[in-house]
């Protein structure tokens, strides 16, 4: 069965986040939150507050929930104090004005969701009120979306609907208007369809609340960055008003009508605020509030702190959007991917619209389904050809997809192999949105990464499989044995040595071999495990079936292999003819990819076990993905044969990109001064790893913990620290001694 990529694709609105200094303008702040309104989704975009460019720890646990497209900070934010987070990875970050605009607002404009909404309710429109004045119109404009947007076509796009146009002649009746025919407000059309987290707090918050936030007046950054924040997490409803406009609307008893429909029947609505005292909220609550009431209870509510604590692993809850994902398939590693539109409408118009797709692709093989999962530092143009897009913080794709209508649009995608994916992320590493380039353009193999290639593809390029037998001590000491056997036949093993070894290690597991009608643990039984074994073996190309032949003229012996066999056999020392030896039984030589990656000689091991051990414990690590290349050499100079560096160990787990140094004993990473960890930690800094891995088979006196510290040393202050760990590969064991591949039945 050839490669097949299953891709699915959903749509999903743009995620922003907002950084604001202390002192950008109040003005400035309320036009970002109505530039936020106006698009599908912008409802739920957290605006930061940083204050001597320093962001308080409420909000920067609140940030760890958040994955946005695009990171937005105004002047006075230093860009690299965001950076320096690590909790983003988005398609770049822009600069704000002082009028809350970035050249990178996009989005789809949010009365295009009118679709999902009943077309017999009438949707409130402003209608010749762009020059008008009125001490109620900020009111209106945050908390109902009361905006005159002529350039995108309001008109056009209700126009096969009710609407309920605001004039100056009907403004004074607005809250009587809105209370007796319920219209679609264009703030609540940006809360709609959502593909966004929903705080839960750590302490009990109804989910059902409405609030009232009111600020003495239009200086007051804090009520009005609460008023937008609190939206984040659990409520139903956060209006905002200043003392001024309360005042004002307390002498209209449709207030009263409105808010008792925007509130839960069952809850009081409550009054919060950071600039009036207590006193001064609850003298509000008499002589405003509860003479409008309708029906509804009000009460003052004292915020303590602010961003609330989020429960931990259970702190949100994902809301699905109504878009329902599309799934194609692939036969081959590039192809045409159709990108879906949004369903809520059949005609984005009279400007680009922007959404993103979220991809999630899986690979599937005649022996597995792998999930592919790409570091933060690919880059998408090399997967999405033409397309925007970013890796998201789970480790897959999203595109920025912009149209100008409703017809779909097709995406060329090409699936990078891994060792193609890794010439990207060393040679041109994202960074912030950024493409880098390090100063590694070329790699290529190494004679120990073809032999570790070579092993690898003897078991199928099964780690499972490698797993099993380099676990197992038993499997472990034969090969061992056979790798510096210094018999006259070399490393060759008959079936009854097998046999024979098995029956004097099964003791340790406490295994006395009985009779065959009492237990399954009998000598029948054993050799019919072993030979399923030894014939598995065999069938890789692990173990390579022949003959011990003992020369009848120069008593030479040698080992044969079996397709040398026939009557007459060329000795291999004197060179002459003789007999083939009736019923010979097979001799089983260890092929010497296996020798060569285990042994540089009788006395010496080779790290090519260690990598090939490290690389199958990261392999059980990963969940959903893994990709793998053996040692590789780096290159600084497209011109040159030397290489300036080496990679050990260089994978893919679940989308984190780990490279690391194995050595067989952790003496040789202190060897000629460090020599190995500064080799990577230069690397690193070249090309931006998740995690970084320092393995051995042998840990002399402490000498892995000392590397582990040498190395998180030389980071010191380094602006990005990858995570560093430790792996001390484990002593093989006779644990599976009683299982299936030495029993059979």
């Amino acid at each position: 069965m050839m490669n097949q990529y299953q891709l699915t694709a959903q749509v999903r609105h743009l995620r922003y986040v907002c950084f604001v200094s202390s002192n950008y303008s109040y003005e400035g702040l309320f036009l970002l939150l109505l530039n936020c309104q106006q698009y599908w989704g912008g409802r739920y975009t957290p605006i930061i507050p940083v204050q001597d460019n320093v962001i308080p720890a409420g909000y920067a646990a609140l940030l760890s929930h958040y994955d946005p497209d695009y990171v937005l900070y105004s002047a006075g934010v230093d860009v690299e104090l965001i950076k320096q987070l690590r909790c983003f990875n988005p398609v770049g970050y822009f600069e704000l004005d002082d009028q809350g605009q970035s050249r990178e607002w996009h989005g789809v404009y949010a009365f295009h969701l009118l679709s999902e909404v009943d077309p017999a309710t009438p949707v409130l429109v402003a209608a010749g009120i762009s020059n008008f004045e009125n001490p109620l119109l900020d009111f209106y404009k945050l908390n109902y979306g009361l905006v005159t947007s002529s350039y995108v076509g309001d008109n056009e796009i209700t126009r096969h609907r009710p609407t309920l146009e605001v004039t100056a002649e009907n403004f004074a009746a607005l809250n009587q208007l809105i209370h007796h025919q319920k219209p679609v407000l264009r703030s609540q059309l940006a809360r709609r369809n959502l593909h966004n987290v929903i705080l839960r707090t750590l302490t009990s918050h109804a989910s059902n609340l409405t609030e009232l936030v009111v600020a003495r007046d239009k200086q007051s950054l804090e009520d009005l960055l609460y008023f937008w924040n609190r939206q984040l997490f659990e409520c139903r409803n956060v209006l905002y008003c200043t003392l001024e406009e309360l005042t004002s609307l307390g002498q209209d008893q449709f207030f009263g009508g409105v808010l008792h429909d925007l509130s839960s029947w069952d809850l009081p609505i409550e009054v919060v605020s950071f600039s009036l005292s207590e006193e001064e909220v609850n003298d509000l609550l008499v002589s405003v509030l509860r003479p409008i009431a309708f029906q509804r209870q009000f009460r003052y509510c004292a915020i303590p702190e602010f961003p609330f604590a989020v429960q931990d692993a259970a702190g949100h809850r994902m809301h699905k959007s109504n878009e329902q994902p599309l799934t194609q398939t692939l036969i081959t590693e590039s192809g045409l991917l159709r990108l879906p539109t949004p369903s809520f409408s059949n005609k984005l118009s009279f400007y680009s619209q922007y959404w993103t797709v979220d991809l999630e692709i899986t690979q599937r093989t005649a022996e597995h389904r792998n999930r592919l999962m790409f570091p933060l530092t690919t880059e998408i143009g090399f997967v999405v050809k033409s397309f925007t897009g970013r890796v998201r913080l789970g480790r897959e794709i999203s595109i920025v997809v912009p149209s100008q209508g409703s017809e779909s649009v097709d995406a060329t995608i090409e699936l990078p192999t891994f060792p193609q994916l890794l010439r990207q992320l060393v040679a041109l590493p994202v960074r912030h949105g950024q493409l880098t380039h390090s100063r590694f353009p070329d790699q290529g193999p190494h004679d120990s990464s073809n032999r570790l290639a070579a092993f690898i593809s003897i078991f199928n390029q099964d780690f499972t499989l490698v797993e099993d037998f380099f676990d197992d001590k038993f499997w472990v000491d034969t090969f061992e044995k056979l790798c510096i056997s210094e018999a006259l036949a070399g490393d060759a093993v008959l079936f009854e040595d097998l046999v024979a070894a098995c029956r004097t290690v099964l003791p340790q597991r406490g295994v006395v071999l009985g009779d065959r009608d009492a237990t399954f643990q009998n000598e029948e039984n054993l050799r019919l495990g072993l030979k399923r074994t030894v014939q598995e073996l065999c069938g890789y190309g692990a173990l390579l079936p022949g003959f011990k032949l003992k020369c009848t003229h120069c008593s030479s012996i040698f080992w044969y292999p079996l397709k040398g066999a026939a009557e007459a056999v060329q000795c291999n020392g004197c060179l002459r003819e003789f007999a083939f030896p009736v019923e010979q039984p097979f001799a089983y030589k260890l092929n010497n990819v296996i020798k060569n990656n285990m042994f540089q000689s009788r006395s010496m091991r080779d790290g090519n076990l260690t990598v090939i051990r490290t690389l199958a414990s990261l392999h059980r690590r990963a969940r959903k993905s893994f990709g793998y290349s053996p040692q590789v050499n780096l290159f600084d100079d497209l011109h040159s044969n030397r290489p300036s560096s080496e990679l050990d160990i260089a994978a893919i787990v679940d989308g984190q990109f780990i490279i690391g140094e194995a050595k067989h004993n952790s003496a040789a990473f202190s060897a000629d001064n460090n020599k190995s960890l500064r080799g990577l930690v230069d690397v690193a800094k070249e090309i931006y790893p998740d995690q970084i891995i320092l393995a051995c088979y042998e840990d002399q006196h402490g000498k892995l913990a000392r590397a582990e510290r040498a190395l998180i040393h030389l980071f010191n202050r380094w602006e990005y620290q990858p995570t560093i760990s430790t792996l001390l590969i484990h002593e093989p064991s006779y644990f599976n001694l009683t299982g299936y591949r030495y029993f059979l039945h």
